[in-house]
Formats: structure tokens, C-alpha cells, sequence
């Protein structure tokens, strides 16, 4: 099954007023469907993603409330078209029985969900994903997709000059570009001078952490990384 995700990822009662929630709703699956066009076999998804609550006790949104955010997403999606759902990386078990909840009651239409994971192996308030397969299969949701877990806070550490040498993952994003600049830090044995002048060559999206505890926050973009890292030492890395 392929299907294309509609524009609707943050669209809720919460952050639009009930006319701009249907435009934008309406416009939305209209747009994928459009880009859609003549080919066979194709499905617009209604994407929905967290409302950016915490609900209680952790926070202060009711779960009532909750569902019925979600079910004014739902039935807009269902009027204007939508061929199924897809609750899209919430971090909260709670939250997201509210979201099938809400899909479940307001519409006939397929539900899938996906949930992210931190690096611990478990959601922001603890569930692990063999929990929350267990819970979505009893709610009936029609597919479940767990997120690769995150590597921020993941810290790599090696040695060079004889002293040891640490990055730290900012965000789930960079892990790539940190294992390949330890390898090449390692390889051609560059020391902190070294490694700091190749991550600001590259504008790193993580922090280098020097000997002295100096800390310094770089941006990310693998190609590019990889490409002045080549000309950094002079050598034919690029595959």
C-alpha cells in the first residue's frame, strides 16, 4: 500500500480557529489528491501528530479534551476524503489512546500509528514499544510503526594524542555524520586542533566537547561533511 501524507500534521482545534481548521483541512487533502493525479493504487493519508500538551497528571490537558481535539481533525478528514489515517510519532501512550480514540469513533477509515522512541528503548513517559503494540492492537488501529530510536544525548568517545576525544549527538539526526568523523579523526590521527577545525569546516550539528570543557554548537549536513572533510586531509573519502 502506498499512500501520500496530507498537510494536516499540526492542523488542530487548538492552534486554529473552527474555519481556518477546515480550510486548511479541506486544502490539504485536495492538494494530495492533486499530486496524486491518474496513478493507480495511491491513497491520501489525513496525517495527524500531537497537540503539544501534556495531558494530566503529567500535564494539565484532560483527556477528554484530548479526544475531542483530535475527533475535529478526524471528521474534517473523513468529509473532505481522506482513505485512512495516520497518527504520526507521539512520544505519549496516553496521548495517543486519546488520538485511535478519537479516530475510532468519528470515522470508518484505516488507522496506523507510530510512536517515537527514545534511546532508552521507551517513550517520553516511559512505554515500551512492546506495550504499546500490545495496547494498540486491543484498540483495533490497523497498523502500528515504531520510529527508530533516537540517538540524542548518544555520546561517542576515542582517543587520539594519547588523550580522549568525545561529540555528542544533539538530535537523532546526526549519528551518521559523528560515526564518519570518528573514523576519520581515528584514521588519520588527528588531534583536538584537528577535530575541532574539521567540525567547524563542516558545520557539525553536535557539540565538541574539548579537553578544557570548552563547548561549541555546530550544524549538520552529511555531503557537505563529507566533502570538506576530503579536502581537509587531503585524501579521496567520498564513498
Amino acid at each position: 500500500m502506498e499512500f501520500i501524507t496530507a498537510n494536516t500534521f499540526g492542523a488542530n482545534s487548538l492552534k486554529f480557529s473552527e474555519d481556518e481548521l477546515d480550510a486548511l483541512v479541506r486544502a490539504a487533502i485536495e492538494n494530495a489528491r492533486t499530486a496524486i493525479g491518474d496513478l493507480e493504487d495511491k491513497y491520501v493519508a489525513l496525517d495527524i501528530g500531537p497537540t503539544g500538551r501534556l495531558l494530566r497528571p503529567l500535564g494539565d490537558f484532560d483527556f477528554e479534551e484530548a479526544v475531542e481535539v483530535f475527533a475535529k481533525t478526524v471528521r474534517l478528514g473523513a468529509k473532505y476524503g481522506a482513505d485512512l489515517i495516520i497518527l504520526e510519532t507521539f512520544s505519549d501512550s496516553y496521548e495517543t489512546k486519546a488520538a485511535v480514540l478519537a479516530a475510532k469513533e468519528n470515522c470508518d477509515l484505516p488507522i496506523i500509528v507510530t510512536n517515537a522512541y527514545g534511546a532508552d528503548g521507551k517513550l517520553m513517559t516511559g512505554a515500551t514499544p512492546s506495550a504499546m503494540v500490545a495496547m494498540l492492537e486491543g484498540m483495533g488501529v490497523d497498523a502500528v510503526i515504531n520510529k527508530k530510536l533516537s540517538t540524542a544525548g548518544r555520546i561517542f568517545r576515542f582517543t587520539l594524542s594519547n588523550k580522549v576525544r568525545s561529540i555528542k549527538c544533539l538530535n537523532g539526526s546526526d549519528a551518521e555524520v559523528l560515526e564518519f568523523i570518528v573514523d576519520t579523526a581515528v584514521e588519520y590521527s588527528l588531534g583536538a586542533r584537528g577535530l575541532r577545525s574539521i567540525c567547524e569546516a563542516i558545520m557539525l550539528d553536535a557539540m565538541y566537547e574539548a579537553p578544557s570543557g570548552r563547548k561549541k554548537t555546530l550544524k549538520i549536513d552529511l555531503p557537505y561533511a563529507k566533502e570538506k572533510v576530503a579536502k581537509f586531509t587531503g585524501a579521496l573519502i567520498l564513498n
